[in-house]
């Protein structure tokens, strides 16, 4: 019987449905089965519906009402249900048909629920790990069209097989959602597997002006123009627990492409998909979006290797976007939004150009608390490259907390690159990145500026600006520490080349460099430091000008140099020219001390001083003929300082010995002076006082009075 079967339908070129027939279970009658399925067969003619046979047997199967009657097609079921109904499949179905002008396997245009993971003839549980249920359109149209203003539910399908080839209905007539199509309907869509389906748009799903909820569904292999894995236009949606795999995309959103819908996005997995342009696993485009639990993991793209923000607000908490690749923008990649990450990771990205974690452009982009930028990489070849952690180009970062740390950059900027725009370091840290330029931070453009507040830049190492190097701009350091970091030649600390750097209340410390242990100003540069300490850096000098200008002002210079060093010996600050300048330095209320030597002037340089105190420092000024040295109000004594090597203690020689330069705070923020004059150096010394206390005791015959 099997074998004339076949014959029959090999004649008919398997014409597997030649008319609807439902099979009611009441009369007895086993439910509907041909014995084989269509993917049973393989195809001996591309352009035609000729099939030969490949050994496999299956069958549809598929009930509106719990099985009192069977269809042969999920369409016949679908066409019977009523409202409310749900429409149980079991086996494989692979028909196709034209409805309303469209083609495709299961056309939905009412409230129903289409539910898989049935054994045909057992219509009670659903099981599909167990009875997988595949609705498949051979590619000859979608899978499912889903139109109206309906709440449909689909759950527990395996959708495959469908192209949307000429049929449409996406943005611009394009052709949208090979698997799934939704069109002004409320859908919820959940626990299915959606795979090898193809569109111009969302070729997996593609949904518009439908509001949606999809969970647990795994998304994969599909192919698109854009949205690879799916696509939603104008459509709220939140999405949770699903996957999204190996999915691709020409033009953008490898997994997913969201323009103007809304999202939540919670504990979804998105990996390994890929796209020539933005959004490798995903993209937001005027999409508001939340974001939390979610894994974003080995996607490729032109730009936005693991995600594509743009036009979007967006807050990302808890994520892990983690070893993505692309051109600009590693991991992640920002435009003209507003987005906060609240302890999300982006870690082990890789731009082939800048910003191997995250490329801003054009945004506003916060890292809070438990943020970690950690390990990316930047890889791109010239100077103006790079941004290991985070490159910022006409935008604004602003690290409240958090880590950005191991990064890598091939050029420069190991931490974070600021093209244009501004960089913000807030309580945070960047530490134990690495460039050829600017370790920790590269500022490359005159419009870029970092501002750090209270953060720590440290442990990063570079060939110049170990922590901090800047090409041109500007850098605030208001508090904070420049500490521990390495340069092979140039700035331990900070390395300024054609920018400047304002430090009002900054440790600087040990640094090193081959030249400026904590600070090298080169010429063309500034530097102005206000209640600064520079200590312990590791150099020729603590300071060293090479034809630029700085202005220090109750500045402590500290122990800087090395013993290693075989030539120049330890100097706190080294004034010389530059190539074609002459170095201008004002100090005022300056603490120097434990040095070989104080200042060291070479060349016509210029170095003006009112208010020093030198200590252990056998050689207080060394100068050349030509340069001109002006030393007032200069001390020699002991600055007494404490256990962290530069606040002053009692007995300090460098208290009431300064100059009023209008200062009115320290590097703590205690008013100043609090003396006849203010103190020389960072810090202001701040007496305790404890004003006498009358204390009256009761007389021992009274002691009895005072007895509770």
């Amino acid at each position: 019987m099997k074998t004339k079967c076949l014959h029959v339908v090999l004649t008919l070129s398997l014409v597997l449905t030649l008319a609807p027939v439902p099979v009611s279970a009441a009369r007895g009658s086993p439910p509907h089965d041909l014995g084989f399925r269509i993917s049973d067969f393989e195809r001996t003619n591309p352009q035609s519906h000729d099939y030969r046979w490949s050994g496999m047997v299956a069958s549809c199967a598929t009930t509106p009402d719990d099985g009192a009657t069977v269809y042969p097609t999920v369409q016949e079921a679908v066409d019977a249900a009523n409202e409310g109904d749900t429409v149980k499949i079991a086996g494989y179905c692979a028909s196709v048909q034209t409805r309303a002008g469209v083609t495709q396997t299961v056309y939905v245009s009412k409230t129903i629920t289409l539910c898989g993971g049935y054994a045909s003839g057992d219509w009670a549980t659903s099981d599909p790990a167990a009875n997988p249920t595949t609705l498949d359109a051979q590619g000859r149209g979608r899978v499912l069209y889903v139109s109206g203003q309906i709440s449909p539910t689909i759950e527990g399908l395996r959708v495959t097989g469908g192209d949307a080839t000429g049929l449409g209905g996406g943005l611009y007539a394009n052709d949208a959602g090979g698997g799934v199509y939704v069109l002004t309907a409320t859908i919820t869509i959940s626990g299915n597997h959606v795979f090898s389906n193809t569109a111009r748009m969302g070729g997996g799903l593609y949904l518009q002006n439908s509001p949606a909820t999809l969970s647990g569904n795994t998304v994969s292999t599909n192919t698109a123009g854009s949205g690879g894995g799916m696509q939603l236009e104008s459509s709220a949606a939140t999405l949770v627990g699903n996957t999204v795999s190996g999915n691709t995309a020409e033009d953008g959103g490898g997994g997913l492409y969201l323009h103007d819908s809304p999202v939540t996005l919670s504990g979804n997995t998105v990996l390994s998909n890929s796209t020539q342009t933005g959004g490798g696993g995903l993209v937001l485009e005027d999409s508001p979006a939340t974001l939390s639990g979610n894994t974003i993991q080995s996607n490729n793209a032109g730009h936005g290797g693991g995600l594509e923000l743009g036009s979007s607000t967006a807050t990302l908490s808890g994520d892990t976007i983690a070893h993505n690749s692309a051109d600009r923008g590693g991991g992640l990649y920002a435009s003209w939004g507003d987005v906060t990450l609240n302890g999300s990771q982006i870690i082990s990205n890789t731009a082939r150009v800048d910003g191997g974690g995250v490329y801003v452009d054009q945004t506003a982009i916060t890292f809070t608390e438990a943020s970690l930028i950690a390990y990316n990489a930047a890889n791109g070849a010239d100077f103006w490259n790079g941004g290991g952690g985070i490159f910022v180009d006409h935008g604004q970062v602003t690290l409240s907390g958090g880590q950005i740390i191991g990064n890598t950059a091939a050029r420069s900027g190991g931490g974070v690159f600021v093209d244009s725009g501004q960089a913000t370091l807030s309580g945070g840290q960047i530490v134990s990145n690495t460039a050829d330029w600017g370790g920790g931070v590269f500022v490359h453009f005159n419009s870029g500026r970092v501002v750090v507040n209270e953060g720590q830049v440290s442990y990063n190492s570079a060939g110049s600006g170990g922590g901090i190097g800047i090409y041109s701009g500007a850098v605030t350091l208001n508090g904070g520490q420049i500490a521990d970091n390495v340069a092979q030649d140039l700035g331990g600390g900070v390395l300024v080349g054609l920018g400047r750097v304002t430090s009002n209340g900054a440790l600087i410390l040990r640094n090193s460099a081959r030249r400026g242990g904590g600070i090298f100003v080169h010429a063309h540069a500034s530097a102005a430091l206000t209640n600064t300490v520079v200590a312990d850096n590791q150099a020729e000098s603590g300071i060293y000008l090479a034809g630029g200008s700085a202005r220090l002002c109750h500045t402590t210079l500290a122990r800087n140099g090395s013993a290693l060093l075989t030539t120049g010996g330890s100097i706190g600050l080294y004034v010389a020219n530059g190539a074609t300048t002459a170095s201008d330095v004002a100090l005022t209320n300056t603490i120097l001390v434990s040095h070989s030597v104080g200042v060291s002037v070479t060349g016509g340089s210029t170095v003006t001083a009112d208010g020093v105190l030198w200590f252990n420092t056998p050689i207080t000024v060394s100068q050349a003929t030509t340069a001109a040295v002006s030393v007032e109000h200069q001390y020699q004594g002991d600055p007494a300082f404490a256990a962290d090597g530069y606040h002053l203690t009692a007995g300090s020689a460098a208290v009431d010995r300064g100059v009023d330069a209008g200062v009115t705070s320290d590097i703590d923020g205690d008013p100043r002076p609090l003396g006849a004059a203010p103190d020389l150096g960072a810090d202001e010394l701040v007496s305790i006082y404890l004003p006498l206390v009358a204390r009256h005791y009761a007389p021992a015959d009274r002691l009895e009075d005072l007895s509770p």
